[in-house]
């Protein structure tokens, strides 16, 4: 049985599961009078999320080396862009959610709704 995507919003949008979460991005940078990168500044934003692990079917179809970290799904209203890869200085959005931060890898608009394939950040030591 396949639900339609109005009834899909609907239950999304009424979920007992939506959970606080921030999602931080970076403005764009530019070049000093040196020539020198200076990125933009961290803008962040409260939204609220609903966070779904992926499934071992889900996570088989991922690339070799994020099969083994802690990839979730994060369904909001808020618009969320992806990193782009090659680009410089795009980093893409981050959401942070239960005191981990996921790097936004894939997002899907779909009716007013955001679908974020977030890839949990490692910290650097």
């Amino acid at each position: 049985m396949t639900m339609t995507t109005p009834r899909v919003a609907r239950r999304l949008a009424r979920s007992p599961f939506r959970c606080p979460a921030v999602l931080r991005r970076q403005t764009a940078g530019q070049r000093n009078d040196y020539g020198e990168f200076v990125p933009g500044a961290v803008v962040e934003v409260d939204v609220d999320v609903v966070s779904v692990p992926l499934s071992g079917e889900e996570r088989q179809v991922l690339p070799e080396g994020l099969r083994e970290r802690n990839v979730r799904t994060f369904w909001t209203t808020e618009t969320v862009a992806a990193v782009v890869e090659g680009q410089t200085g795009n980093s893409g959005d981050h959401i942070v959610f239960e005191g981990a931060t996921y790097q936004v890898v894939e997002v899907r608009a779909w009716r007013g709704w955001y679908e974020a394939m977030g890839v949990e950040t490692r910290p650097t030591a």
